[in-house]
């Protein structure tokens, strides 16, 4: 979340444990002493909205790139890779993570930070 002072702050434990709740709020728990049973949605072949998962192909990528492992010490979008020399650039969001002694890059293209997977043909 932004802070005024023009900063990106991690959100609070909180924030955190609302957007939880509200994440895992489709998986049903018969009794409290269960442990929570997996929630394991499946695909069917028609592709309709109305199955999709409740946790996107965005949300999943923004996770790779926002975790408790790792601080992001740095994130910006519509970064241009040209994979090869033969093959146009490619806009996508970069983010640099730093983890116990450990700096990370990571890029991951703008289509697939919208969902869209099936446009993605780099292996031309």
């Amino acid at each position: 979340m932004k802070t005024a002072d023009h900063f990106w702050t991690d959100p609070s434990a909180d924030e955190l444990v609302q957007r939880h709740r509200i994440h895992s709020s489709h998986c049903r728990q018969d009794s409290p002493t269960k442990r929570p049973a997996l929630c394991i949605q499946k695909r069917h072949s028609s592709g309709s909205m109305d199955d999709r998962p409740s946790l996107s192909a965005r949300d999943y990528v923004e996770s790779l790139h926002q975790n408790s492992r790792a601080t992001l010490l740095y994130g910006k979008n519509n970064v241009l890779v040209q994979p090869r020399d033969d093959m146009e650039a490619i806009p996508g969001y970069l983010s640099l993570h730093q983890a116990a002694d450990i700096m990370a890059l990571k890029w991951t293209p703008n289509q697939l930070m919208n969902g869209s997977v099936g446009d993605l043909d780099y292996e031309k």
